[in-house]
């Protein structure tokens, strides 16, 4: 793919190779603009997401800036000259990306989007979350209403979105933007230059500059709530259930299915065999405080049933694993009914999920 820009005006053209790679590393280092090297992570071609619409879309990741207080992600959207236009001149950027401003890791709900991505430091365990402010996400593209709707075929749009400032040691990070990760990203000192002015309603093309990141407005932010641990899940359903790990503790989730009958805490064969097979999986975790078994129940029936029959299950479950671990092990155990839930209660597929007895270990 070549991208040709022309007086800082961004009239690009672009020709995709025959061919264009997917993975990050099969692009070059760099495209040139009249004053000076955009910077190019990773690229991906997307196709569209909606039925009919042809064209295509290149998502490029741009950079990661440490800047003032906190750290912004820069990528572009760019649409080539064949992809449609609905409205006017225009083409909907969210036809081949439709997380640009829908919440993945963000709340879904918030008034103009935020911005979906993160950036992730798998070595820290820790994701780093878009900042907003109300429901409005900060310093971010989505605060430039409509930018990624009114894409122009042919030219490539900026977007960008603020995180949390990172600890000092990280210096390479993965990013999600779009619901698309691109891994090993080095981490810029200081924000791009040149800066642009923002657009209210239309898109900053690529080569007109870059945003100013507002300092003042991240300032207000109180960044700890969005730094969230990492959740390692394998979903392959083991003899000793399905395993959530996150920075120094273990959740082991065992299936109400295969440990106890409809609306019973009596604990089937099957189930006696799971957990048995959990508590080799703790001990060899060496738990470091109390191991806490917590039953749950999905939301069917009355809210007062279901809590009971969670706490008669992980009853049950102590009552066999506890002779297990090792001599002086606490084993807490409490029922939640409903709350907590892993899936959605709307399917059964997900209500399944939900009814489960949860082992809580912290490993030493």
């Amino acid at each position: 793919m070549t991208v040709h820009f022309h007086s800082r005006r961004i009239k690009a053209a672009f020709t995709l190779a025959i061919g264009l790679g997917l993975a990050a590393s099969a692009v070059p280092a760099t495209a040139r603009a009249d004053d000076g090297a955009i910077p190019v992570q990773g690229q991906l071609r997307l196709s569209p997401q909606k039925q009919g619409v042809k064209g295509k879309a290149v998502l490029s990741l741009h950079s990661v800036n440490a800047v003032d207080g906190a750290t912004t992600v820069f990528y572009s959207l760019a649409l080539t000259k064949d992809s449609p236009a609905q409205y006017g001149s225009h083409a909907n950027g969210h036809d081949y990306a439709s997380r640009l401003g829908n919440g993945h890791y963000t709340e879904p709900n918030l008034v103009a989007g935020a911005n979906d991505g993160a950036v992730i430091d798998p070595k820290g365990s820790k994701i780093y979350l878009p900042l907003i402010s109300g429901k409005y996400c900060v310093a971010c593209s989505a605060q430039a209403y409509k930018s990624m709707f009114n894409l122009t075929p042919g030219l490539a749009t900026i977007g960008w979105f603020t995180v949390p400032k990172l600890p000092s040691g990280v210096t390479t990070v993965d990013v999600s933007v779009a619901n698309h990760l691109f891994t090993g990203v080095k981490i810029t000192s200081g924000a791009p230059t040149p800066t642009a002015a923002v657009p209210q309603f239309d898109p900053l093309y690529l080569g007109q500059g870059w945003p100013a990141i507002d300092a003042a407005s991240v300032a207000k932010v109180n960044q700890s709530l969005f730094i969230k641990d990492v959740v390692a899940t394998s979903e392959a359903q083991g003899d000793s259930g399905r395993e959530r790990k996150t920075a120094g503790e273990s959740r082991l989730d065992l299936d109400s299915e295969v440990l106890f009958a409809k609306d019973s805490d009596v604990v089937k064969p099957a189930g006696k065999t799971q957990i048995l097979a959990a508590a080799k999986k703790i001990t060899a975790m060496r738990p470091s405080g109390p191991v806490l078994v917590t039953g749950y129940t999905d939301n069917l029936g009355s809210a007062a049933h279901g809590l009971d029959l969670s706490k008669r299950r992980a009853a049950a479950v102590t009552k066999i694993l506890q002779p297990q671990l090792p001599a002086g092990t606490k084993v807490v155990s409490q029922g939640k009914g409903e709350a907590d839930p892993v899936a959605t209660n709307d399917t059964e597929s997900g209500r399944q999920l939900n009814r489960r007895v949860t082992i809580t270990v912290k490993e030493s």
